[in-house]
């Protein structure tokens, strides 16, 4: 069925792209697609030890992380590792918070 961006949003369905990295093949159209079709940043509440500006009495601390701010920041919601008994692979899925 074609691609119903109300659905996409809900997260009931999902585009499906084909390409190659290594010949060049889709990635300009998948990279502009992406950027159209992506729901816009939002801050995120980091959690730190022994930093930030809020402590409770564990020592944690959290600050709301602007999309705006200038270094990369991402939140790694999934690893994943040995899904090839042949390789050593390790995964990481990463959601990207900030970075200019």
């Amino acid at each position: 069925s074609p691609l119903d961006m109300d659905r996409m949003l809900a997260g009931e369905q999902t585009p499906l792209f084909f390409g190659s990295a290594m010949t060049n093949f889709g990635v300009q159209l998948f990279l502009d697609n992406f950027l159209k079709m992506g729901t816009k940043p939002s801050s995120r509440t980091a959690v730190s030890k022994g930093q930030g500006k809020s402590s409770d009495d564990d020592g944690e601390s959290s600050d709301a992380i602007q999309p705006e701010h200038e270094e990369f920041t991402g939140f790694v919601f999934k690893t994943q590792a040995n899904l090839d008994p042949k390789h050593r692979d390790r995964l990481a899925y990463v959601r990207v918070v900030s970075g200019v």
